[in-house]
């Protein structure tokens, strides 16, 4: 049984704009016997996750050296990872903490798209496969943003920071709805443990909101036809859109 996990990570860069990904990785039932002691016991390293993203999950654009060691804050019991709920049933008869524990992750690009499709694979087609509790919540979170697309809700707007003498300006995409207030509410206090790590969750919400929708809007902006950019040539909507 293979158990479907994921964390948005925000990038630790000295740069004004702080950017961030999403990570999946998937735990295994299948026990590691060598292993370090801040490695995960039960996850797909390396080659074997990469195999089953491929072949389980219909990720084509996977490739060898993508992956990387993400330590993640895990519910932990005496100095061991509990195994997720959906992967194995344990009895505890102490006090679970969250410790740092490293696991085999990969990075998914246009994780809008992305973890749509992951969730239907592993519900309809992929077999011997589970969502995690983590998972089913950025999948919620992130399918509820497309209400905000589709209705249009978000503006430019500009950041500015002094650099020296000179004022650096940045375009951003900023989400303008009742509907996102609400969301970002209900969403903290539906969020798992393991989803907010070392974060406060409705920054970390607000976080992958603002990077997906400014990455999904700067990709639209590249295919805007050229009788529209024309129009707005040598004009601060140019700066702004472009």
């Amino acid at each position: 049984m293979n158990v479907i996990h994921g964390a948005w990570i925000l990038e630790n860069t000295p740069d004004f704009i702080q950017s961030g990904g999403f990570y999946m990785w998937v735990e295994s039932d299948e026990v590691l016997i060598d292993s370090k002691d801040a490695v995960h016991l039960r996850h797909l390293q390396g080659q074997s996750c990469l195999d089953f993203l491929k072949s389980g999950l219909a990720l084509d654009s996977v490739g060898a050296g993508q992956g990387v060691l993400l330590s993640l804050r895990l519910p932990t019991y005496r100095n061991k990872p509990l195994p997720s709920p959906e992967l194995e049933y344990v009895e505890v008869d102490g006090t679970v903490v969250l410790q740092d524990w490293q696991v085999y992750a990969y990075p998914l690009r246009e994780p809008l798209k992305t973890i749509n499709n992951i969730h239907f694979l592993c519900c309809f087609q992929a077999s011997n496969s589970r969502i995690g509790s983590d998972f089913l919540f950025w999948y919620y979170f992130s399918q509820s943003l497309k209400q905000i697309f589709a209705k249009d809700q978000y503006i430019p707007r500009l950041l500015s920071r002094k650099a020296g003498e000179k004022t650096e300006l940045y375009r951003r995409w900023q989400a303008v709805s009742g509907h996102y207030e609400r969301l970002i509410q209900t969403a903290v206090d539906q969020m798992p443990l393991a989803c907010s790590q070392q974060y406060e969750p409705e920054s970390l919400l607000r976080h992958f909101a603002e990077v997906v929708i400014h990455e999904l809007l700067n990709a639209a902006v590249l295919e805007m036809p050229q009788s529209f950019t024309k129009k707005v040539q040598y004009d601060f909507l140019e700066t702004i859109l472009l």
